[in-house]
């Protein structure tokens, strides 16, 4: 049960249900690519987990422990379950308060970042990105550290890792508290370019550049301002 950006409660469907609803998936629409979103049991885990096995296009497992406000989301046996399995997917996405326990350390700055997602990477992790948001301290290690951006605008920061290179994603910090519908944006976004062939580091530039602009037009509806996935067309949300 959420909404507004609150996760007041977590009701896990059966597992046998979950089941089901997949096999359904597979015998109708077939899937050629997977987002895998918020999971809260280490059964639904190991299920969904094991037909993303059998999805022959790309995997995306945008990974939330918590809610917006640090509810629990995901249990630890589901943590754990998750974590066994991390090499599923071909990309694992994490926001920076979810990444910290994973990692056993806090992110600060880019050099946690860094460290986090190669410790993500030795778990099993073909590729990480870490949505760091406003870091509160915007600098990779160097003899002289750089300074922060002259800009009066921060910049939320996404780090990228696949065990091999680092590439730093960044765009301007727009609206504070939140958007409802932006994270799942960028995922979707991410995974829709992986799925028309892209390489994967255009693929997440490509979802940057999406979720900055439906940002950009996001637009006040009651007391909340709502993620505008139609800005490229002039519509409205």
């Amino acid at each position: 049960m959420a909404g507004h950006g609150t996760v007041t409660d977590a009701t896990d469907v059966p597992e046998d249900t979950v089941r089901a609803q997949l096999e359904h998936l597979a015998a109708t629409v077939k899937p050629n690519a997977m987002k895998i979103g918020v999971l809260s049991s280490h059964s639904a885990a190991e299920t969904v987990m094991h037909f993303a096995e059998t999805v022959t296009g790309p995997v995306l497992l945008d990974l939330q422990l918590s809610g917006p406000s640090g509810e629990t989301v995901l249990t630890q046996r589901g943590i754990e379950t998750v974590m066994e399995r991390l090499s599923v997917p071909d990309l694992v996405v994490v926001g920076r308060s979810d990444a910290e326990p994973l990692s056993g350390g806090e992110i600060h700055s880019l050099d946690d970042a860094q460290v986090a997602a190669q410790r993500l990477v030795r778990r099993g992790a073909r590729a990480v990105l870490i949505k760091c948001g406003p870091l509160p301290a915007r600098f990779f290690e160097t003899e002289q550290p750089l300074p922060p951006s002259d800009s009066d605008v921060p910049f939320n920061a996404d780090l990228y890792f696949d065990g091999e290179e680092f590439a730093l994603f960044e765009a301007p910090h727009l609206v504070e508290g939140g958007t409802p519908g932006a994270s799942s944006a960028f995922s979707v976004a991410t995974l829709r370019a992986l799925a028309a062939g892209l390489p994967m580091e255009e693929a997440l530039q490509e979802a940057k550049r999406f979720t900055t602009e439906g940002l950009r037009a996001s637009k006040h509806v009651g007391s909340t301002d709502m993620f505008n996935y139609f800005w490229h067309s002039g519509e409205t949300p």
